[in-house]
């Protein structure tokens, strides 16, 4: 059997796009040594001979959420492929963007399998109208970038920890990367397949691939793997990636958290929400105790050496004191703007700091006190 490989593309940038960034709640001594998420997989999926991988990877994320919430149900592949080639102007070609398929799943959703089929030769059909409806109630609410994106220049250490970090939570995490021809011939068990670095005698690069983790052993250095070749590929359609594979130049990552009010509760602190070139935002998750009550924001950025504090929307140089932003009650999720409509270009390499309590102190507290980002280059 010949399996096809995808050619998906590598998510360029854009000003305008929405970002929402992983946090592990997890520290390396507390990230358990193995996680699998194999008691909510979902069928393995057949692509056959188009380029469907992101969208059978992400749509069996979707699975794996829903099945993880109590329901056992089948998404359509071939509606948000489609719906995402339209997005990009592209209709007619294969592979799509990892960027403009999550955001089409996020504004558009997926409808059922049922109610819009796999059929190979149907993959550049419009989908019909009650498809586009049924969509709107299995939307993708939640996922953050761990690799790619404007989070492309982190260490190799931290992309594997916050990769490990997500499925240990309870998250199965989007994978688009190169693959080797070795791929094609895979078999055994996952966590003793021999597929080394692509570019290695014998694995030369043949292409993009998307795939959907589900688990790791920290011992061996090596996710588990869901990929949309059938069950007679791999390991029962199972791949084990080592970690080696997390370091090329192309490699994105994506922890899928929420989808249709199925998924994975988040720890509490304070999280990046959005980061582009002309917004910044951030969102609290208050401790259960903590939700009801009156706390005050503080919002502070390091510029150049010097530390600078919003108040109410004014930045200026702190010259005595630690002036609060805002004073809002809690709730269970809590967005606050930092930035917005403006272009942070001229900020690049700035630190973001945020903090919140009651204490007029909290801004300059350690225990309350969250660098929450840095500026990058746009």
């Amino acid at each position: 059997m010949t399996y096809q490989i995808s050619a998906i593309q590598t998510s360029p940038p854009k000003s305008s796009d929405t970002e929402y960034r992983y946090l592990s709640p997890f520290t390396r001594q507390t990230l358990p040594d193995a996680a699998d998420l194999a008691n909510f997989q979902p069928r393995v999926e057949q692509q056959g001979q188009i380029g469907t991988c992101l969208s059978n990877a992400l749509t069996s994320g979707g699975e794996l959420l829903t099945k993880r919430g109590g329901r056992d149900l089948e998404f359509s592949r071939l509606f948000i492929n489609f719906n995402t080639l339209v997005a990009e102007n592209r209709l007619g070609e294969q592979g799509v963007y990892t960027r403009d398929i999550l955001d089409s799943a996020r504004k558009q959703g997926i409808c059922l399998e049922a109610t819009h089929p796999y059929i190979e030769d149907r993959q550049f059909t419009k989908p019909s109208e009650p498809a586009y409806v049924e969509a709107l109630n299995w939307k993708l609410d939640r996922y953050e970038w761990i690799a790619g994106m404007s989070f492309s220049g982190q260490e190799p250490e931290e992309i594997e920890f916050n990769i490990m970090s997500a499925n240990a939570e309870g998250c199965p995490v989007l994978i688009a990367t190169p693959v080797g021809q070795m791929i094609y011939t895979l078999a055994g068990p996952w966590e003793t397949q021999y597929y080394p670095r692509v570019g290695t005698p014998g694995n030369a690069q043949i292409g993009l691939h998307g795939m959907l983790m589900e688990g790791y052993k920290r011992q061996i250095r090596r996710g588990k793997l869901l990929n949309s070749w059938s069950k007679e590929w791999g390991d029962n359609g199972i791949l084990g990636l080592g970690y080696e594979h997390f370091t090329y130049a192309y490699f994105e990552a994506v922890a899928l958290r929420g989808f249709a009010g199925f998924g994975v509760t988040e720890a509490q602190g304070i999280k990046l929400e959005n980061l582009s070139r002309f917004r910044l935002d951030c969102r609290i998750v208050p401790f259960g105790r903590e939700v009801g009550t009156m706390a005050n924001i503080w919002i502070g950025a390091v510029i150049q050496d010097v530390l600078y504090l919003k108040q109410g929307g004014t930045w200026s140089p702190v010259a005595g004191g630690y002036q609060h932003d805002a004073t809002i009650k809690l709730a269970e999720s809590n967005y606050v703007s930092i930035v917005l409509n403006t272009d942070l270009t001229p900020f690049a390499g700035a630190r973001v700091y945020v903090a919140y309590g009651q204490d007029v102190t909290c801004f300059n507290d350690p225990a309350h006190l969250k660098e929450l980002c840095v500026i990058p280059q746009f």
